[in-house]
């Protein structure tokens, strides 16, 4: 797993070839090519592998950080998310408290999550060939505007670790969102157009609208968001309330319904 291999890279292997990683203690009580601290190694073999008292050997670490890893990513998290919360701990992912995590211990090690975050990421990219995905050029606006919630969701998700490519990609997921439920239940539209300001106001004036268990990275508000958000209320009433036109496909017979946006669709 190539999140697995960066964490450990950052971990131990970066030090070099003058400790073992596999054996490695830090003064702060790490232990291993991993650095499992706290008990740890031993709560996590007990969980994920059913052994108590598992030896530290290479093949046990590596099982244990993988089903570890693994168990995350099944609950959702992104590879940024791990990697803040095998350093600092799983508390600091709750509103992203990891981004300003930095000092020294108690044994006098300096620490800095976000730094630590970014070498992982950058490692990970590196070792999964996911390089090229992330500086992959974005869709341009005219089609963001016509793409699925599910699809700009999972778009914001291969560009978790960008905060620029967030807050462009937001707005249209806002919209995307804003045009499909209300195209399934016009009722929600009153609903939405309260929703969208007071959820941007909460933003504005520092409420956490965050969920730690997200798929992607929250995004200030921005009139923007608010502008594509009740543009996607207007066409998704637009969508439900429009009433098809048939005409007829002269050269098959076909009957093809459409409406003025030029949508087609075969009944």
């Amino acid at each position: 797993m190539a999140l697995a291999k960066a964490i450990r890279w950052r971990e131990t292997e970066k030090l070099g070839k003058s400790i073992d990683p596999w054996t490695h203690k830090s003064k702060d009580g790490g232990e291993g090519a991993y650095q499992f601290t706290g008990g740890t190694f031993k709560e996590w073999s007990k969980r994920y592998l059913g052994v108590d008292n598992l030896p530290m050997t290479k093949e046990n670490q590596n099982k244990v950080a993988y089903y570890r890893i693994k168990h995350l990513k099944d609950q959702g998290f992104l590879p940024h998310q791990i990697a803040a919360s095998w350093n600092a701990g799983p508390s600091f992912l709750n509103g992203d408290k990891w981004k300003t995590h930095k000092g020294t211990n108690e044994f006098g090690i300096k620490y800095d999550v976000p730094a630590y975050v970014k070498e992982v990421v950058s490692k990970y990219n590196e070792f999964s060939g996911a390089t090229q995905v992330a500086k992959k050029e974005l869709p341009k606006e005219e089609e963001l505007a016509k793409m699925s919630h599910v699809d700009l969701y999972k778009l914001r998700a291969e560009h978790s670790d960008d905060p620029k490519v967030q807050e462009s990609l937001a707005p249209f997921e806002h919209r995307a969102f804003a045009r499909e439920a209300t195209a399934e239940n016009p009722a929600l539209a009153p609903i939405l157009g309260i929703a969208v300001p007071l959820y941007a106001g909460a933003k504005a004036v520092g409420i956490d609208m965050g969920d730690p268990n997200s798929d992607v990275e929250q995004t200030p508000p921005s009139v923007e968001q608010i502008r594509q958000s009740f543009t996607g209320i207007y066409e998704g009433l637009r969508k439900r309330f429009t009433t098809p036109t048939e005409t007829s496909n002269t050269s098959s017979g076909d009957r093809v319904a459409s409406v003025g946006d030029g949508y087609l669709e075969r009944p």
